[in-house]
């Protein structure tokens, strides 16, 4: 039986960022798994032109696709400038449709990033219409709509909808190879936005250790927000000892995530 797994982000680097250890814990277990960016990255750095950008994020973006053993689609849409309109969803319905995921995960509505909050409504307004012929007919409707997700993290506020904690300790080095496939956002433009340019060091095995420090921060206050979720996935002993963890959050479009069916979607678990 072939499953699937979609992760869509805003940007080439975060599906990796928000759900790139429970990719691979999808891949391990012989899901089919893709990842989409909304956008091509072409403002995140601060000093390349965007044209330039926007071809060495999709260079990137094919680095992670070979690493991880997934598809990666990049849609033209200038960063920082995405807006939810008919076309894009128009495509985005198309992409969807033609892969046929079992979940999609996606940005929550409440996002610090414009293209965050736009992504997220661009993939809830393809929920129902993936079985309306009409909103894209180029790819066929498909009867069987997905489940759809939001990632959830340590510094989001959290939406009162069921919740399913990953724990990615034992994917974790998987995970920043993926990150560190993104060396314009991961060890120049990050930085940068974060005032701490000067503290990435010169060798790639010093950065990729950095970079691993410096991801486990986010991803342990993820578990830490979230023990509860994680006691009541793997027990207080296991959850207790749980570093880093994904976190993803029901969407209230389509079939529901839910306390009866998660594990059916989360076979790893």
């Amino acid at each position: 039986m072939d499953l699937r797994a979609m992760m869509i982000g805003a940007h080439p680097d975060d599906p990796e960022a928000s759900a790139g250890g429970t990719a691979l814990k999808y891949l391990d277990a012989g899901w089919t798994v893709m990842f989409v960016s909304l956008t091509n990255g072409d403002a995140g750095h601060q000093t390349m032109a965007r044209a330039e950008l926007a071809e060495r994020r999709r260079r990137e973006a094919d680095q992670v696709a070979r690493i991880a053993g997934l598809e990666y689609v990049v849609f033209d849409e200038h960063d920082g400038e995405l807006q939810p309109t008919l076309d894009v969803r128009r495509r985005l319905i198309g992409v969807i449709r033609a892969f046929a995921p079992d979940i999609v995960f996606s940005h929550p509505l409440v996002d610090y990033h414009p293209d965050h909050r736009y992504t997220s409504q661009i993939v809830m307004d393809t929920a129902y219409m993936l079985g309306v012929p009409a909103a894209n007919t180029v790819v066929p409707a498909i009867r069987k709509r997905p489940v759809y997700a939001w990632y959830a993290s340590g510094r989001m506020p959290r939406v009162d909808a069921f919740t399913v904690a990953v724990d990615t300790t034992d994917v974790w080095d998987r995970k920043i190879d993926l990150l560190d496939a993104h060396e314009s956002q991961m060890y120049e433009w990050l930085p940068f936005d974060a005032g701490d340019l000067d503290q990435v060091p010169a060798t790639p095995e010093a950065r990729k250790e950095w970079l691993s420090a410096r991801w486990r921060v986010r991803a342990g206050a993820a578990a830490t927000a979230y023990r509860d979720r994680l006691i009541a996935v793997y027990g207080r002993q296991r959850a207790d000892q749980v570093a880093t963890a994904e976190v993803f959050t029901a969407s209230p479009v389509s079939l529901q995530l839910t306390e009866a069916n998660y594990r059916d979607y989360f076979p790893f678990l």
